[in-house]
């Protein structure tokens, strides 16, 4: 079965923008919420090298509810009061992509999370019921994180997430039958 690599990442900050968002937008001391941007930094710190488990599906799945709930209560796209750059590697042409969007984060993430759920497949033991039922569950779920990417970002600007290699992900996660995706997969290599 298909296995996809995890994007790569480098360091964030957010303490930086979220302080004076709060400084010159609710007119309180940012310093006050260090703690709260240390804990979000360490986070993210985490999921950008994840263990390859069911923990580490765990842990991005949490940072990903963070950014979430980050996103609503901060205007954190592009061009905004409290917009933070995110930089992640493309898969296949090994430019480190920046953009100030949390979009682009969540993005991300998500595939981060379908790759690994996709890995975690790849390893069960498919000969026993019991293995194949955990291997189908890994490739539904990354399927799912595929599919969200595919309806919810706009991904085409990016060689790893445009809509066609996402829709050939969810395909091959599914194990559906994609005569259009497979004749680009065996004519291109």
């Amino acid at each position: 079965m298909l296995k996809l690599d995890l994007k790569e990442s480098q360091l964030t900050s957010f303490a930086p923008a979220l302080k004076r968002y709060i400084r010159e937008f609710h007119h309180e001391d940012g310093e006050t919420y260090s703690q709260e941007c240390t804990q979000l930094e360490q986070l993210r710190t985490a999921v950008i090298k994840p263990t390859y488990d069911n923990s580490g599906c765990n842990l991005l799945r949490r940072y990903y509810g963070q950014i979430h709930l980050l996103k609503t209560r901060f205007p954190m796209g592009e061009g905004s009061p409290a917009s933070v750059e995110f930089t992640w590697t493309d898969l296949y042409t090994e430019d480190p992509i920046t953009i100030p969007d949390i979009s682009h984060e969540q993005s991300s993430i998500l595939f981060n999370l379908g790759a690994l759920h996709s890995l975690l497949g790849s390893r069960e033991d498919r000969v026993s019921e019991e293995g194949m039922k955990v291997a189908c569950t890994h490739y539904q779920s990354a399927a799912g994180a595929f599919n969200y990417i595919k309806e919810n970002f706009g991904t085409d600007q990016y060689s790893d997430t445009s809509k066609d290699l996402l829709n050939l992900y969810i395909n091959v996660m599914l194990v559906r039958e994609a005569p259009i995706y497979v004749d680009v997969l065996f004519n291109c290599c």
